[in-house]
């Protein structure tokens, strides 16, 4: 019985590690997806600016 206990105790801390991990992992890619956004939004800024200089100029 305690043997059975100190596998089980063993096998909820893997678990919980795996699901730490995993947790992480997808915080992770959820920053990632929110800079890419980020970036799009700072390009699509950019065009803009570049499109009213052109038409100051003209």
């Amino acid at each position: 019985m305690v043997e059975l206990q100190r596998i089980d105790n063993l096998l909820s801390i893997s678990t919980k590690s795996e699901i730490q991990s995993l947790e992480e992992e997808e915080e992770e890619e959820e920053g990632k997806k929110k800079k890419k956004k980020k970036k799009k939004k700072k390009k699509k800024k950019k065009k803009k600016k570049k499109k009213k200089k052109k038409k100051r100029k003209q």
